[in-house]
C-alpha cells in the first residue's frame, strides 16, 4: 500500500502515518487520547446542543427564513455527530475498522456531506441577511419560509452531488497486524501498475483537495465576505431599515467566524500537502487540524445560548412550561 496513494479516511481521526511515525512515544500517545477525549466530547455536547436547537428553533420558535437555514445547519452537525462512534472506535481499535466497505464510504462521505452542506447553509444565511439589510422591500416581498426550505432542498442536492468523488474513491483495504483500513484509494482499477499509475493517483488527489477547497471554502467564503461587506457599508450610510436587528447579524458573524476558525488549518495544510508533499510536519499538522473541526459541530448552540436572545428566552419558556406539564401529570 503506497503512501502516494492511500489516505487515512477520517479527516477528524490521527493520521495511520502519523502515528506509524511516532509508535510507542509520549506524542503519539498524547495525540491518541486528545483525539479519543474530543470524540467522547464533541458527541455529547454536538449530539445533546443540535437536538436542542431544532425543537427549539423548528417547533418552539415563528417560522422565518434564517431559522429554516439554521435548522438545517443543526441537520448537517447532528448527522456529522450520529456518525462520530465509528470513527471513535477506528481510533480505539488502532485504526481497524471492522464495519465492512459500505459502512466505510458512508460514515466518511457523512463528514464530507456536513462540510458542504453547512458552508451552503451559512452562505444562504449570509445572502438572507444582506437582502434584508440591503434590499429590505424585495426581501420580504421574495424571501420566505417556503423558499427558503426549497432552497435548502436545492443545497443539500449540491452538497451531494460535491461527495460522490468521496465515494469513488473511498475503500477499505488489509494492513499489518490483522488490520483493515478504511483510507482513501486513488488508483482506479484500470490504472497501469508502473509510474503512469501513481501519476494518475497523485493528480486525483490534487484535483480532490483543490475541488474541496474552491468549493467549500474559497467560493461560499468570497461570496460570504461580499455579504457582509456590503451590509456593513449599508449600516454605516445609514440607510438600512429601522427593524433590521444588529443582534441577528452578530450571531451570524460569529457562526461564520467559528466555522473559519475551525475548518481553515484544515484547508491550510491540505494546499500544503499538495505543495510540499506529505513530509512527517504536514501530516502532523492536518492531524491537529481535523481534531480542531471536530469543535465546529458543536459550536453553534453554544454561539446561540450565548448570543441568541430570543432563542434563550423561548427555551426557558418551553423549559418551564414542560416541567409545569410534568408537575400536573
Amino acid at each position: 500500500m503506497d503512501g502516494d496513494e492511500t489516505d487515512a479516511a477520517f479527516n477528524l481521526s490521527l493520521e495511520a502515518g502519523v502515528t506509524a511515525n511516532l509508535t510507542g512515544g509520549s506524542v503519539s500517545q498524547a495525540l491518541l487520547g486528545l483525539s479519543l477525549s474530543l470524540h467522547l466530547l464533541v458527541f455529547l455536547l454536538g449530539l445533546s446542543g443540535n437536538c436542542l436547537v431544532l425543537w427549539i428553533a423548528g417547533f418552539k420558535m415563528k417560522r422565518t427564513v434564517a431559522r429554516v437555514f439554521a435548522c438545517n445547519l443543526a441537520a448537517a452537525d447532528l448527522a456529522f455527530v450520529l456518525f462520530l462512534p465509528f470513527s471513535f472506535s477506528y481510533l480505539a481499535m488502532g485504526f481497524h475498522w471492522p464495519f465492512g466497505r459500505a459502512l466505510c464510504k458512508l460514515c466518511v462521505s457523512i463528514q464530507y456531506l456536513n462540510l458542504f452542506g453547512s458552508i451552503f447553509m451559512l452562505t444562504a444565511i449570509s445572502v438572507q441577511r444582506c437582502a434584508s439589510v440591503c434590499a429590505p422591500v424585495w426581501a420580504r416581498n421574495h424571501l420566505s419560509p417556503r423558499v427558503a426550505a426549497r432552497t435548502s432542498l436545492f443545497l443539500w442536492g449540491l452538497a451531494l452531488l460535491s461527495i460522490v468523488p468521496y465515494l469513488l474513491f473511498l475503500d477499505t483495504a488489509p494492513a499489518e497486524g490483522n488490520r483493515t483500513l478504511c483510507h482513501f484509494c486513488y488508483r482506479l482499477p484500470g490504472d497501469p501498475p508502473d509510474e503512469r499509475g501513481r501519476v494518475l493517483s497523485r493528480q486525483r488527489e490534487t484535483a480532490l483537495l483543490l475541488s474541496c477547497f474552491s468549493l467549500a471554502f474559497l467560493l461560499p467564503f468570497s461570496a460570504i465576505a461580499g455579504c457582509h461587506a456590503a451590509v456593513l457599508v449599508r449600516l454605516r450610510r445609514g440607510q438600512a431599515v429601522a427593524d433590521s436587528p444588529g443582534r441577528p447579524l452578530r450571531v451570524t458573524l460569529t457562526i461564520v467566524a467559528a466555522f473559519f476558525l475551525c475548518w481553515m488549518p484544515y484547508h491550510v495544510f491540505g494546499l500544503l500537502k499538495v505543495a510540499a508533499g506529505p513530509t512527517p510536519a504536514i501530516r502532523l499538522g492536518l492531524t491537529l487540524s481535523r481534531n480542531l473541526v471536530l469543535f465546529n459541530c458543536c459550536l453553534n448552540p453554544v454561539i446561540y445560548a450565548f448570543l441568541g436572545h430570543r432563542f434563550r428566552e423561548t427555551f426557558k419558556q418551553s423549559l418551564q412550561s414542560t416541567l409545569e406539564r410534568i408537575g400536573l401529570e
